[in-house]
């Protein structure tokens, strides 16, 4: 686990997931305190749609790797400073080329 996701909530979906399109997926509500939450997508695609909050690109110090040989490992993107409602479209929500594997979401106090 790369050091910047320790200690994380990890929120996972089923890998056949991956095909889902719809634009709002996934959402949950963050109170009490302020976040970033990182999605960890597969590069052959581009990352899901936020409809909440706006993430960028980010490297970690170590890559976050997954154990299928399609896919070395997963890209990230980060919102900082998260508050509120959080909203995110499925894998396939971008648009892009059919991704290998769903994303994965964590939420880091």
């Amino acid at each position: 686990v790369p050091e910047e996701l320790a200690g994380g909530i990890w929120v996972l979906q089923p890998n056949a997931g991956r095909k889902l399109a719809d634009s709002q997926f996934l959402q949950f509500d963050v109170v009490e305190r302020v976040v970033s939450v990182y999605i960890g997508y597969d590069g052959a695609g581009d990352p899901p749609l936020a409809a909440s909050h706006e993430f960028h690109p980010v490297t970690l110090e170590s890559p976050l790797l997954v154990s299928d040989d399609a896919v070395e490992s997963l890209q990230i993107v980060r919102a900082s400073e998260v508050t509120g409602t959080v909203q995110i479209g499925a894998t396939g929500s971008a648009a892009a080329a059919p991704a290998q594997q769903a994303y994965v979401v964590v939420v880091v106090p």
